[in-house]
């Protein structure tokens, strides 16, 4: 299974040019519309209102869809993210509609079009529902098969580390993800290299270490304890405790009976 691009539609943006240039692309697409349309209908081409549509009717979706996948994209989704994806779209057809009216009809305020705007937008709202699941289910296959939907790649001598993790696995403890660096510890000892968990998780793999956590890959002999729940956690002979992911656990538990 492949891990979802970061540079594909539906993936999170990554940082903050990359989330202007996907805003700058979404206005002027949505620009671009409104003046094909009013040329199609004959009507007088006011590229003032074209924009203002586009910025206060479509721009709105832009930021909620963001929002909502980085709300998604978690490993571990509490039950405020998942109420609060629902309340981002709602809140984003409310504050869409109100502005696309207010473009429309030049600030005049008439509650009835307004009603009946919100009503006609709510096959929009089914739409970006149905992304967002997809989205959604995307994402949990990824984290169910041990892989970080990221995609991210590393540098720096990628090559050279995994087959040093792989000579050293014996003295290997534990490995934590930290942004685009990993933590590997072992015997007293703790180093950090430019890698992803994904590569790191790959270069182990038949080492009998566990994934536990989306950020977290584990010896299994050096567990020397596991509890707290449904919140899980497992000890380490050195005393560090690690907390168990939700779609790790029952991996986890087989691992321990073998």
């Amino acid at each position: 299974m492949q891990a979802i691009r970061t540079g594909s539609f539906l993936a999170p943006v990554r940082n903050p040019q990359q989330f202007v240039n996907r805003a700058a692309i979404v206005i002027v697409g949505a620009v671009a519309y409104c003046v094909l349309h009013t040329l199609l209908t004959q009507t007088p081409l006011v590229p003032f209102r074209s924009v203002s549509w586009a910025l206060m009717a479509v721009a709105p979706w832009y930021v909620a869809i963001e929002i909502c996948l980085r709300l998604l994209g978690a490993e571990d989704r509490s039950l405020m993210r998942r109420i609060a994806v629902p309340m981002v779209l709602l809140g984003t057809l409310i504050v869409s509609t109100l502005g696309e009216r207010l473009v429309l009809s030049s600030g005049h305020i008439d509650v009835m079009a307004i009603a009946l705007h919100f009503f006609q937008r709510i096959p929009t709202l089914a739409l970006v529902a149905i992304a967002l699941a997809f989205f959604q289910a995307r994402m949990a296959r990824s984290w169910r098969n041990g892989i970080d939907p990221s995609g991210a790649a590393s540098s720096d001598g990628s090559d050279e580390f995994t087959r040093a993790l792989v000579m050293g696995a014996d003295e290997i403890d534990w490995v934590r993800a930290s942004g685009n660096y990993v933590e590997v510890y072992g015997g007293g000892r703790s180093y950090v290299h430019r890698a992803t968990l994904r590569e790191v998780e790959r270069a182990l793999r038949g080492c009998a270490f566990i994934r536990i956590h989306r950020s977290t890959i584990v010896k299994r002999e050096k567990i020397v304890a596991t509890g707290g729940g449904r919140a899980g956690w497992v000890q380490m002979a050195d005393g560090s405790k690690h907390q168990i992911g939700p779609t790790y656990r029952a991996g986890l538990g087989e691992a321990l009976k073998r």
